[in-house]
């Protein structure tokens, strides 16, 4: 998590007043906007003390955020004249905690033709396998599928990307990668990694529309209002509106965020079942 909070050192009785105020405003763009993103008082200050006055997820990676905080008496609320004078000593911190997180992963398969899925950062029994990473839990899953191929590697071009506070998932997101090789036989592609945001019931689908667009460009894309899919040999990757997000590959391999958050990666095999 991120926070925003001031150590006090000492602030006078008068200032601890509703009338006393701050504003904490957050910039997007690089500081061209800013938004307000909380409004609150020192109305439960306090000397030598800390007064927390911001708090959110950490970002993902890559991301800048500016934050700006106002300090201010509210002339509208009365007669302030007996906080003229007075003495607020302290300093503004900023914190941000990075929560240790365990992914647990189930690697199953059903029947005959199999679905060795596993799935990730999700609340199921303490007795399967727990892996402190998604890329631990996938590269068992390889391994999973290497068995069950005689050795054959399985064709991964994407992946899970979580930002995680206080061991709950608050942000997930399916990467995948457009190779050099893959964007040279299909003009329009655009070789570099993307990624797509799910679990929010819908809330990032345009962004996740652009996203693809600027990946796969149009030749290769359908959009029927609720699902914007994209195609090519070797690589299909989509989203709904209803906050479902995917990738997958030549090997019958995938990746998905549901709308609810729950995620998974998975190979299709035939091994005549098995469990792994």
């Amino acid at each position: 998590s991120f926070k925003l909070y001031y150590k006090i050192d000492s602030i006078d009785s008068e200032l601890v007043n509703s009338s006393f105020k701050y504003t904490v405003t957050k910039s997007t763009n690089n500081g061209s906007t800013y938004t307000i993103v909380k409004e609150g008082d020192f109305s439960t200050a306090s000397s030598n003390s800390e007064l927390e006055i911001y708090k959110e997820s950490v970002p993902g990676n890559n991301t800048t955020y500016l934050y700006k905080v106002y300090l201010w008496i509210d002339g509208n609320m009365g007669d302030q004249s007996s906080m003229q004078g007075k003495v607020f000593t302290g300093e503004l911190r900023a914190e941000v905690s990075l929560s240790s997180y365990v992914y647990t992963a189930n690697l199953y398969d059903n029947d005959v033709q199999g679905n060795n899925s596993v799935w990730i950062g999700q609340t199921i029994p303490s007795t399967i396998t727990q892996y402190s990473t998604p890329a631990a839990a996938i590269s068992s899953l390889e391994a999973a599928y290497a068995s069950a191929h005689s050795g054959a590697t399985a064709s991964l071009p994407f992946y899970l990307k979580h930002t995680v506070e206080s061991n709950n998932v608050t942000e997930s997101y399916v990467g995948f990668e457009v190779s050099s090789t893959m964007a040279t036989a299909n003009p329009g592609m655009t070789a570099g990694t993307y990624y797509l945001k799910g679990g929010d019931n819908g809330a990032a689908y345009e962004e996740n529309k652009a996203t693809l667009l600027s990946a796969f460009g149009s030749t290769y894309c359908t959009d029927d209002s609720l699902i914007f899919r994209c195609n090519v040999s070797g690589l299909v990757a989509g989203a709904s509106s209803y906050g479902i997000v995917g990738a997958e590959g030549t090997s019958s391999s995938y990746c998905e965020v549901f709308g609810g958050g729950n995620s998974y990666c998975g190979v299709s095999v035939d091994d005549g079942g098995g469990q792994y």
